[in-house]
């Protein structure tokens, strides 16, 4: 997995606010091709506008000509546009590692925000596995699925009590993947977690989980015992679902910071590398990573 997460939001677009929109559905020039993927340009000059020697490029050809292979994306708020991303794969052979949020900020669970996510409501569990099964019924035989994806470092919490009740967590979280598994057992299922935290409690109620990914933030180094942690406790394959340091510091010239997120990345990626089958040294059990984030 050579990965980014995808995420190009415009400037003034939030969440918070409620003026976000899906970049696979967003046309701001009525050419019917989606903004980021088809008409986005390299400004070499840096002044925020298009010039006449600055042509359209898109940013899928731009990743491919980084070597990207995989986005990561999730299925909530927005649907996928099924006809963006076949013509991602066509083309740029570019695939898709496709997440439920799996009662993050209350995707899925039906929960309010201030109620928070409960992995012992029935009612929540009924919901999610809900939005799961209408996921895998909807793209299961698409040609640019790679995996699923469950959670999103849900064990940090934030709108969910999955920190406060990790083993109801993850025996749900092998509740659902039993679920995919019984509609589509052609692809893997990872689950997304935030480091190693509950490792062992993955391990004991997770056996139906392919997959322990996790977004993992240790430095330009790499992530440390984190491949022999997975292996030794859970005996899994892994990959990270997010790694990487932005180009922006207040503190750097643009030169300067360039080369310092470069170095961050280069170092990771060596790590992940170092620990893929076949090498002499390492765990043996990294898949990738996906770096965070193309926006």
């Amino acid at each position: 997995i050579k990965g980014i997460t995808y995420s190009p939001t415009k400037i003034g677009q939030s969440p918070d606010k409620g003026t976000l929109v899906s970049w696979m559905y967003e046309d701001t020039n009525k050419n019917g091709k989606a903004d980021g993927p088809y008409d986005s340009w390299v400004d070499k000059n840096r002044n925020n506008e298009q010039d006449p020697d600055e042509p359209a490029v898109g940013d899928f050809q731009l990743l491919k000509e980084m070597g990207i292979n995989t986005i990561r994306e999730y299925y909530q708020p927005f649907k996928p546009n099924k006809a963006v991303l076949r013509d991602m794969y066509g083309r740029y052979g570019i695939r898709v590692i496709m997440g439920n949020f799996l009662g993050k900020y209350t995707f899925g669970s039906g929960a309010s925000w201030f109620q928070g996510t409960d992995y012992e409501n029935p009612e929540h569990q009924k919901n999610m596995l809900e939005s799961v099964r209408q996921m895998v019924m909807d793209l299961k035989d698409e040609p640019y699925i790679l995996l699923w994806a469950l959670g999103n470092e849900n064990n940090y919490g934030v709108a969910s009590n999955a920190n406060k009740k990790p083993v109801a967590y993850f025996k749900f979280v092998n509740e659902v993947a039993k679920l995919i598994k019984s509609i589509d057992p052609n692809h893997p299922v990872a689950v997304c977690n935030g480091d190693t935290l509950f490792l062992d409690i993955f391990a004991k109620y997770c056996p139906d989980v392919d997959i322990f990914a996790a977004n993992v933030y240790r430095g330009d180094y790499g992530f440390g015992s984190f491949w022999e942690q997975v292996r030794d406790a859970a005996g899994k394959p892994a990959f990270i679902t997010e790694y990487g340091c932005p180009a922006f510091a207040r503190h750097m010239s643009l030169a300067e910071a360039e080369e310092a997120q470069a170095g961050y990345h280069r170092g990771n990626w060596i790590d992940i590398e170092e620990n893929m089958a076949g090498r002499k040294d390492g765990a043996g059990n990294a898949l990738g990573g996906c770096s965070f984030e193309w926006i």
